[in-house]
């Protein structure tokens, strides 16, 4: 039985580059997540028409549709589904990670382990209170009242938890 520390997802991840595709599901596989890859937001909204997930994570700078364009598009067909969108340009969007337009959070580029699992924790923790209180905000606050789930994240031996994402 899971419990909101040891929650596994079902994760979508959205990027145009090969290698940080599968670095991103080696890393959530190894955390316990279920996680699918596709190579552009035209083939996710095809992917999305049969399937549900959990939490979404996209790359901004593909072609043919930005990240942004394609999580407008999730959010107009599913206002509730979590997306993370991750950009070497975090800044252009908004400081601090703090949501944009149609995503929940914004993760800049290059990202450590620990980056992305705070940013998974933090969305999914929003969704989970916003699932249950209507009028929850739209953002967390990183405050000490508020629990961020534990989600158990690998680590090679000699790394630890903040050891950033090697390429």
């Amino acid at each position: 039985m899971n419990t909101s520390e040891d929650k596994s997802y079902q994760i979508l991840v959205v990027d145009d580059e090969t290698c940080l595709r599968t670095a991103i599901k080696k890393l959530l596989n190894r955390a316990g997540h279920e996680v699918q890859v596709v190579d552009s937001a035209e083939a996710a909204l095809t992917l999305l028409e049969k399937n549900c997930f959990d939490l979404i994570i996209t790359d901004y700078d593909m072609p043919q549709m930005k990240g942004n364009e394609f999580a407008a598009i999730i959010k107009q067909r599913c206002p509730s589904q979590p997306v993370i969108m991750a950009t070497g340009n975090a800044t252009d969007f908004h400081p601090s990670g703090k949501p944009s337009g149609g995503v929940d959070w914004i993760l800049g580029k290059p990202f450590s382990v620990a980056e992305l699992r705070e940013a998974i924790g933090w969305t999914m923790a929003r969704t989970a209170v916003a699932s249950t209180t209507p009028d929850a905000p739209a953002f967390l606050p990183e405050t000490p009242g508020v629990p961020m789930p534990n989600m158990p994240w690998p680590t090679a031996p000699g790394e630890s938890r903040h050891t950033r994402v090697r390429r």
